[in-house]
């Protein structure tokens, strides 16, 4: 074969091999990939200094030493022969009567220097995809001090849920929920493949979930203490497939739906809160259809109300998170089956704050870190129009992309196994490293090192990496951390208050706040016909939001 053919020039094996490498023995090493659903702690495998293949890290036991169809791919990604080969400056040159663009290859340094001089003298802006790095928050805290804006943008939103809840209920910092399914008996997901990859913590909860519905050879008898699972979904999941009873139901039809769930729940539990019943019940007649599945199901909720747990999907409006959390709060759930965890909340802003930061004129320099927030936003933001009133815009990226070709400048990004960092993991409860294999094959820097090189921070991201995990966690040494790849994490200086009592449930059925909040709102169900059509947008299974279309594994 072609690639097998021997050099034509003479080669030489190691003079004097470096220490702790043996050829054909293959080392492993500790890190983590960062993702949208915090970080995934990993195993990497290491031949001769290449990474070659990447498994869960089984020190993280949430997870048991699984991990998903995207670390495995992620590996291929450091050999992308599209990926930034160094950084580069737009560059125009004549020819023939016209101006062609062009991009001219600079050293990434001269390119952070010049980034550098935009954050001091001039209103600059960061825009960037949400992090569970304890590193980079740091950094965005400095940039924020230092008056330069940040702002952050998710095609797909993990942390929307945990947000619209807090702000329902009136609480200081987000609710995060974090199922139990150790102790659950009966569980109904709402459009909800926790099973599947379009929710976060799935790794951990498939695990969970399917130990309850494990039969031993001969024990028929195991049968009885087997959970129970109800679905409800606008289209076939992996969650819908596992589910002992699948109702099919537009998503669209989700929020009233919950609502009639929340309010048989109460009449069963001797509920004589009229006023509330009957505005949940009000828009009942468009589920006629589905009363008898609707029914049987709150009779088993509420024959083990304890040990049972309601999920609704990450993509659902505000009405029906805040209506699980209280059919959980009823049933008496929080605490057992469900933790809703106080989690800090971002200080970032939202993507159209930024455009209205561009057009009020209080931003005239931008600087774009990961992602590819012009592609997904397209269709709704000018940015072409948007640019034009911008003096300077750089972007950090992996490769040359949608956003990289608006801007100035593009500065080539690391791969996450040539870098350093340190993150969380979804449930915020344990902190893993990300600690580089090998050194950048090309001229690039990795995010944190470039936010800091703008910062003019002369600490580099491993000096910072291993100076914040030693202020947070004082009884493990950092070569240990590295060595095993975790290390419980307690949030220190957080004031939750009324996030807590929140998150802890109450012996009412319904707080003052909640209540308020059910009664205000009033969702309604759309008619839908030949004419009036609901279509459902999903994350794809092979490149996710398009972030690993040009992995070859993932197609």
């Amino acid at each position: 074969m072609t690639s097998c053919r021997r050099p034509e020039h003479a080669i030489l094996p190691y003079g004097q091999s470096p220490e702790e490498l043996v050829p054909g023995i293959p080392s492993f090493y500790s890190t983590s990939m960062p993702t949208s659903k915090g970080f995934n702690p990993l195993i990497v495998e290491s031949h001769e200094g290449r990474p070659t293949k990447i498994e869960g890290n089984p020190s993280y036991l949430p997870f048991g030493g699984g991990t998903d169809i995207y670390a495995q791919a992620s590996v291929l990604e450091i050999y992308d022969p599209d990926r930034s080969r160094g950084s580069f400056k737009k560059d125009s040159k004549k020819t023939q009567g016209s101006t062609l663009m062009r991009w001219k290859k600079k050293p990434t340094d001269t390119l952070l220097l010049e980034v550098s001089k935009w954050a001091k003298e001039k209103k600059m802006a960061v825009l960037s995809d949400s992090s569970f790095s304890v590193v980079v928050n740091k950094i965005k805290d400095d940039y924020l001090t230092q008056g330069i804006k940040w702002f952050e943008y998710d095609p797909i939103d993990f942390l929307k849920p945990e947000k619209s809840l807090a702000s329902a209920l009136k609480a200081d910092n987000s609710l995060r929920s974090i199922p139990n399914f150790n102790k659950c008996k009966r569980v109904l997901s709402l459009d909800c493949d926790f099973l599947g990859n379009r929710e976060p913590f799935n790794q951990a909860n498939s695990r969970s979930f399917m130990k309850k519905r494990h039969i031993r050879p001969n024990k028929p008898e195991d049968a009885k203490s087997m959970n129970r699972l109800y679905s409800v979904e606008s289209d076939l999941t992996i969650t819908g497939g596992v589910a002992d009873h699948r109702l099919r139901l537009e998503s669209s039809k989700m929020s009233v739906f919950a609502n009639l769930i929340l309010a048989q729940i109460l009449r069963k539990l001797k509920s004589t809160d009229e006023t509330l019943l009957s505005h949940l019940e009000k828009e009942q007649d468009i589920l006629t259809a589905q009363n008898e599945w609707i029914l049987t199901c709150v009779d088993d909720l509420c024959e083990n109300p304890s040990s049972s747990l309601v999920l609704a999907g990450n993509h659902l409006p505000q009405d029906v998170q805040v209506a699980v959390y209280a059919i959980n709060r009823a049933l008496g759930a929080i605490g057992k089956t469900i933790r809703y965890k106080p989690v800090d909340p971002t200080l970032s802003s939202s993507v159209g704050s930024l455009v209205d930061s561009i057009n009020a004129g209080e931003v005239d320099s931008l600087l774009i870190v990961g992602g590819n927030p012009i592609y997904h936003t397209k269709e709704f933001i000018d940015w072409e129009k948007l640019f034009d009133k911008l003096d300077n815009s750089a972007r950090v990226g992996y490769s040359i992309d949608e956003s990289s070709e608006q801007c100035d400048l593009h500065i080539g990004q690391s791969h996450y196994l040539e870098s350093w960092d340190l993150g969380l993991t979804w449930d915020n409860e344990t902190l893993v490293p990300v600690q580089p294999l090998i050194a950048p094959l090309f001229d690039t820097k990795s995010d944190v090192d470039c936010l800091l090189r703008i910062l003019g921070d002369s600490e580099d991201a491993h000096n910072l990496t291993k100076s914040l995990f030693e202020k947070i966690s004082d009884k493990v040494s950092f070569d240990d951390f590295l060595r095993l790849g975790v290390a419980p994490y307690k949030p220190t200086g957080s004031m939750f208050s009324s996030a807590e009592k929140m998150a802890s449930g109450s012996k009412e059925f319904l707080s003052p706040e909640l209540r308020s909040f059910l009664l205000a709102s009033s969702p309604v169900a759309p008619r839908l016909s030949d004419q009036n059509l609901e279509i459902l947008l999903v994350p794809d299974f092979h490149c996710w939001d398009g972030r690993f279309a040009n992995n070859g594994w993932r197609i």
